[in-house]
């Protein structure tokens, strides 16, 4: 039977998605602090003094609310010092410190490196803006924190408020992504290179996009496999947003989701992009889903292990 997952009947009796959602606040925190971290030695060439960017046009660019937080000072004590406390910001909301409190200072300052190096990031830093701040509604802090958030007794009421705004954001999340899939196979579909199957040949071209050239040129060197890459990316963007809502298709979609923003990330060098992406994606299964799977792990484990003993044990019996 066809279910819309989050549907109004569901959504005040409790709350769902609980491990995907902590799942996406530990990779988008750990992906922003090492993008901090890894450009720590060139942030002033990034953000400071010598931005691409100077200062008086960023300021001029419309950037000037207050929570874009590098529009204060362009100083290099003042730019270096906010980028080492954006980073710390970033590791306490990945490793679960006081979820509900970091969750507003990451979406600060996933928005502030997005306002200030916007000639530098991509579509992925776009996403991660925006799933931040929604996410700052959201109750991440069940699974995977470190000091997870203790719910003391409240109104019922406020309980019932606290559980609508968790699951409304849930599904935000949910179409966000369905928005992705839906908008990026409707640009698609304008092209000519994609209409007839060579996108990926075209791309796979362009030396910024070869992260490794052999294999770039190993698949774009066969027309077979380029049309069916192009193709098969196009269907499935375009189905993904109408799939999505059956909980037995989400699976496959996901799975299917990784593999090509993995193929994204090793072939493109795409990195940041693929990571919030694929983030994005998995925290799209359902609770009972991740416990299944953990089951279907352990099972697994269990039997290789088995299997492993079954071995040694023949091998030690043999004269």
């Amino acid at each position: 039977m066809f279910t819309v997952d989050g549907s109004l009947a569901g959504l005040s009796a409790q709350k769902h998605g609980l491990i995907g959602l902590s799942l996406l606040r530990v990779g988008l925190g750990t992906t922003l602090f090492i993008h901090l971290v890894w450009d720590l030695s060139i942030v002033n060439a990034l953000v400071g003094k010598d931005a691409p960017l100077d200062y008086s046009t960023y300021l001029a660019t419309g950037a000037a609310d207050p929570l874009a937080l590098f529009r204060y000072s362009d100083s290099s004590a003042y730019v270096f010092s906010l980028y080492v406390a954006l980073a710390l910001v970033s590791l306490g909301y990945a490793i679960g410190l006081w979820p509900r409190v970091f969750s507003c200072l990451f979406a600060i300052a996933a928005y502030s490196i997005e306002q200030r190096e916007f000639l530098a990031t991509d579509a992925g830093t776009n996403l991660m803006v925006l799933i931040a701040f929604v996410l700052c509604f959201a109750d991440t802090s069940q699974y995977f924190s470190i000091v997870p958030w203790r719910h003391r007794a409240i109104l019922p009421v406020v309980s019932l408020v606290d559980t609508l705004a968790h699951n409304a954001a849930r599904f935000l999340i949910q179409w966000q992504i369905c928005m992705v899939y839906f908008w990026s196979a409707f640009y698609k579909l304008g092209g000519l290179e994609w209409r007839n199957g060579t996108a990926l040949y075209y791309v796979m071209q362009v030396e910024h996009f070869s992260w490794i050239p052999w294999l770039s040129q190993a698949l774009s060197s066969n027309q077979v496999v380029d049309n069916v890459l192009t193709y098969s990316t196009l269907l499935f963007q375009s189905a993904f947003p109408f799939l999505m809502w059956n909980p037995r298709f989400k699976p496959f979609l996901v799975t299917v989701a990784l593999a090509i923003h993995g193929g994204i990330m090793m072939i493109m060098g795409l990195i940041g992009f693929s990571a919030t992406v694929c983030l994005a994606d998995v925290s799209l299964l359902s609770d009972e889903q991740f416990r299944s799977l953990g089951r279907w792990c352990t099972r697994w484990g269990a039997t290789s292990k088995e299997a492993s003993l079954i071995q040694t044990k023949a091998i030690g019996e043999r004269p």
